[in-house]
């Protein structure tokens, strides 16, 4: 049965705080069991209601679609993830598209096997210029910039199949927790640098961490201000 796309609405439907139970009556059920059956992968969403739900997820209806087809129809060829034209149709040579991250988004992974996973889930897709077929790009959320020139809503194109060396600024998943920072590589250890100078190195287990290297500032959401000019 769709797992992927089961699992990709159970956290759609988390970030928009709907119940299960909201989802189904929105959809007509009178309980909530259909709605769990298909986050589990227990149950298949009909093609008929696809267009429904990908209204009440707030997501085009098509990356549902293709989900369903890509988990459903042997061969079928996932276009979505590799679109050969920019948003305003003109050929970007080099270019590929990456799917947007969000901790929320990112919170399930347990190891590298999962990095598959973000190419199936975002629904949302930037362009870049990359080798790394498990890239992606990170949204930054509140707290987890620190400085650096980095700030709250730039997106970050992150590497995780490349390898990280010392000063590096690399992402950080430590847990549930995402930080920012440079790295210095240590024995067993990971020594992270916080990318404000004023916090605490934190040192960690190898084994407790993983650290993505962060390759490029893709844009912010705002511009830096401008210096105040000598009165």
């Amino acid at each position: 049965m769709s797992k992927v796309i089961g699992k990709f609405i159970k956290v759609r439907r988390t970030e928009l705080g709907l119940s299960q139970n909201d989802l189904a009556r929105a959809l007509g059920y009178n309980t909530s069991q259909y709605i769990s059956n298909i986050e589990r992968g227990l149950a298949s969403i009909p093609f008929a209601r696809i267009r429904d739900m990908a209204h009440l997820l707030k997501v085009d209806y098509r990356h549902l679609l293709n989900l369903k087809l890509m988990e459903e129809v042997p061969g079928f060829k996932e276009e979505f993830l590799t679109p050969r034209a920019g948003p305003s149709g003109e050929e970007q040579a080099g270019m590929v598209a990456v799917p947007v991250m969000t901790p929320e988004l990112c919170a399930s992974w347990t190891d590298l096997s999962d990095l598959d996973f973000p190419h199936k889930m975002s629904n949302r897709f930037e362009y870049a210029h990359t080798g790394d077929r498990h890239a992606f790009f990170f949204q930054v959320r509140p707290g987890q910039a620190g400085g650096g020139g980095i700030r709250d809503g730039d997106l970050l194109l992150v590497e995780p199949s490349t390898p990280v060396t010392r000063g590096q600024i690399v992402l950080s998943v430590h847990g549930h927790d995402f930080r920012l920072g440079k790295i210095t590589p240590r024995n067993g250890e990971v020594i992270l640098q916080p990318l404000d100078p004023s916090l605490e190195i934190e040192v960690l287990r190898r084994r407790d961490v993983r650290v993505f290297r962060v390759a490029e500032l893709k844009r912010r959401l705002s511009p830096l201000p401008e210096p105040a000019s000598a009165a």
